[in-house]
């Protein structure tokens, strides 16, 4: 099951990294004939040609594709068995958790800079919350967070399962703050 998932994340990068490969115009003709076509407007006598059209958003979605995947080969690793698989996901909430009651404490203080260092020249929609100068960036931390925390505390039990729960409640609490 692992191998599986692994072959399929390699696949992306890989599959990636051929549209940017030249190829003989009619391969291309019958992989994408639309590709095929815009290229010839531009080009009639071209022969080799890549597959993409936007050589320069390729080669970015091929390093995000890598970094991606590395992500995923690394965090497969360090997940081996349910004790670290908690470790890290304890991490997560933690982190969620931390951020949200550092941003209802600015947001109760009226705080207009990130712990009083850094203050944004501009600010969107609710200005800084917590290490975040945007809320949607703070929002996603704390919905990951939030679903975690929920998990484990449905999973785990007593004194942790409390802890897990407050974590979830507090995020939650901190995501209807900035919606």
């Amino acid at each position: 099951d692992r191998d599986v998932t692994g072959v399929q994340t390699c696949a992306l990068p890989i599959w990636t990294f051929v549209q940017l490969v030249p190829m003989p115009g009619p391969l291309v003709g019958l992989l994408s004939p639309e590709a095929r076509g815009l290229r010839a407007e531009v080009d009639p006598n071209a022969w080799l040609v890549p597959l993409t059209l936007d050589a320069p958003a390729t080669w970015m979605a091929l390093a995000r594709a890598i970094g991606c995947t590395a992500l995923m080969l690394v965090a497969a690793g360090l997940v081996r068995s349910r004790v670290h698989a908690r470790r890290i996901l304890w991490m997560v909430a933690g982190a969620g958790g931390l951020v949200a009651a550092v941003a209802l404490l600015q947001r109760a203080l009226g705080v207009q800079s990130i712990f009083g260092i850094y203050r944004p020249r501009s600010t969107p929609g609710f200005g800084v919350f917590g290490t975040f100068v945007d809320v949607n960036h703070a929002a996603a931390l704390l919905t990951l967070a939030a679903l975690i925390a929920t998990g484990l505390a449905l999973e785990l039990r007593q004194g942790l399962r409390v802890l897990a729960a407050a974590i979830a409640v507090l995020t939650v609490g901190a995501l209807l703050v900035t919606t």
